[in-house]
């Protein structure tokens, strides 16, 4: 597992890869709060990807976020860019989520179609799912804010979506 208990937020990227459309999994836990410089805003950790220019800072990045905010309850979608804005909201819902729990995540990216879930066993319905195409292609990578998170099992693999029959 990978464990990141200091900062305000730090970011981790796989450099060597550059991926397109993909199925991105990964189990994601918020241990606990990590408030800092008096900002109690929020308990997140997730998944990065379509990471590209990445340079430090948090949302120092092009690319989505996709994650769970313990202290607000909720699953978020966003995307973050170098310039202005710096961080734009795509979506979030609210879900029932606890400290110290593992949720596995899973991002579904088919060109502008992304979908994002929440311990989804194959059968259930996307949390977000949202046509973007702000960021095509690039990397992918964990994050957290004001929290300590861990982060296991890890996994990316080519996808496309499956094709729908016409009705006739």
């Amino acid at each position: 597992a990978y464990v990141s208990s200091r900062g305000r937020g730090n970011k981790a990227v796989l450099s060597t890869h550059i991926f397109r459309n993909f199925v991105y999994e990964a189990d994601v836990r918020v241990v606990s709060q990590k408030a800092e410089g008096g900002d109690a805003g929020s308990a997140q950790a997730g998944v990065l990807f379509r990471v590209t220019a990445p340079v430090n800072g948090a949302d120092g990045f092009n690319g989505y976020y996709f994650g769970i905010d313990v202290k607000n309850q909720a699953v978020v979608l966003g995307r973050a860019g170098t310039k202005a804005p710096v961080w734009t909201p795509i979506a979030s819902k609210k879900m029932t989520l606890e400290y110290n729990t593992d949720y596995h995540l899973t991002v579904r990216a088919d060109g502008d179609h992304i979908t994002c879930y929440v311990n989804d066993d194959g059968t259930g319905y996307p949390k977000i799912d949202v046509a973007d195409n702000t960021w095509p292609v690039g990397m992918v990578g964990l994050r957290h804010w004001l929290s300590e998170a861990s982060f296991d099992n890890l996994s990316v693999a080519d996808y496309s979506e499956p094709e729908t029959e016409e009705p006739m």
